[in-house]
């Protein structure tokens, strides 16, 4: 296994021209062991040479894999380990990497064992806790370990990078992990040309792509000869955008601001009042001159819908969806809606419904001269009405790709 090993990373690795990229998928094969043969000729024929599964994949999977001229790797389901969970579980994790390793022991065309997946390998605190850990492994395997992420990562051997969106990250091994779409045949092209080492295709990927063009699968085998990767596209067709619920949360809220102003005609002059005469407005209040609690409670929940929107916006803006798996994976209680930016404005709504009511009755139980709710609901609320130029402003921004600096900033501000 050792010669072999000795050619087996710098294909990876090395690659100097476009003849030398190799192919490979992902597979999570089925449980009928009757298809797998059938499965595996079809990516032989395909021109593809490496094959990665999942360490949870039976035995004889990979030995019938070892049937067929593949280089076969397996990836341990760790994700988003952090130097703490090393070094708090290391015990856990070794017994877990030990029993991985031993399992496909007697598999004759193991290239490499996949020890985590978007992990702290930029840290380099944590690559000291894992090489001591590594290490250890070292004793019961000589083949290379080799990491998966965002991008190429200093971590292991090497590093397999993830294209889950529409943009390539730099690296010489890609993963292609994402829903299909037609679009990802001209980033396949553009990746190519590029050169990269090797390519894995995520088999549901592969699938749906040989489905839609079956031009690819001839492009894959005339490369494998010609070096030239020939692909002819079909044109785009133009896609409906989704439904845009951020956008209609929003003309909801302004849609009842609209019919509040309407239809409560004293609304509109005490906006007027509060921002102009603020020092008379409060008076009055405190009098109960002037206070209106159906307006405070308009208030309330627009300002939780705008906390939601909010933070919905900062999260699209600086949080990757990894970072939000990542996000997910450590606290799944948040994930209200699934693993989605959704979930985030659900947070935001929930956090503001939560403060809100805790400042109305800080304000209102120890303050005797306010013996009337309405009074709180007003003097609490009516500083709110900033929230219409703060979010419309980070929305325009967001919806314009403007600066991101500038929707932190405002974000920042809401809070404040």
């Amino acid at each position: 296994m050792c010669s072999f090993i000795g050619g087996f990373i710098p294909n990876i690795t090395n690659a100097q021209n476009p003849a030398e990229t190799k192919f490979g998928v992902y597979w999570e094969a089925d449980s009928n062991p009757r298809q797998w043969s059938r499965q595996l000729e079809s990516y032989r024929d395909l021109g593809l040479t490496y094959i990665e599964i999942p360490v949870t994949s039976p035995v004889s999977l990979a030995d019938t894999i070892s049937q067929f001229p593949f280089v076969t790797l397996i990836r341990f389901d760790e994700q988003y380990l952090t130097t703490s969970i090393v070094v708090q579980q290391k015990e856990d994790l070794l017994d877990r990497y030990i029993a991985g390793i031993q399992k496909f022991e007697q598999i004759p065309n193991i290239g490499a064992f996949g020890l985590y997946e978007y992990s702290s390998s930029f840290s380099d605190t944590f690559n000291t806790a894992f090489n001591d850990l590594e290490n250890t492994l070292r004793d019961y395997t000589d083949v290379d370990f080799y990491e998966i992420g965002a991008r190429s990562q200093p971590g292991l051997s090497f590093s397999i990078a993830v294209i889950n969106s529409d943009s390539l990250p730099s690296a010489t091994t890609y993963l292609f992990n994402k829903d299909y779409d037609h679009s990802d045949l001209q980033l396949l092209t553009e990746l190519i040309a590029q050169s990269p080492s090797l390519i894995f295709f995520d088999h549901k990927w592969l699938q749906d792509a040989l489905t839609d063009h079956a031009e690819l699968a001839h492009a894959i085998k005339g490369y494998q000869h010609s070096g030239e990767f020939i692909l002819p596209l079909k044109k785009s067709e133009q896609t409906t955008p989704g439904f845009q619920w951020v956008i209609f949360i929003y003309l909801v809220i302004l849609l009842s601001f609209g019919i509040h102003i309407r239809f409560v005609p004293t609304y509109k002059p005490l906006i007027f009042r509060y921002f102009s005469f603020h020092r008379f407005f409060v008076d009055d209040v405190m009098r109960y001159r002037e206070r209106s609690a159906i307006s405070g409670v308009f208030l309330l929940i627009h300002h939780a819908l705008f906390a939601g929107i909010g933070l919905y916006l900062i999260g699209h803006t600086f949080i990757s969806h990894i970072g939000l798996e990542s996000f997910y994976y450590h606290l799944p209680a948040l994930a209200f809606t699934g693993h989605n930016y959704f979930s985030l404005f659900v947070l935001g709504f929930a956090l503001a419904i939560l403060i809100e009511f805790l400042g109305i009755f800080w304000l209102y139980l120890p303050n005797k001269a306010m013996k009337h709710f309405s009074q709180v609901l007003t003097l609490y609320t009516w500083i709110f009405h900033l929230d219409f130029i703060l979010i419309s402003l980070m929305l325009l921004s967001h919806l314009t790709n403007g600066s991101s600096v500038f929707i932190l900033s405002m974000g920042i501000i809401f809070i404040l």
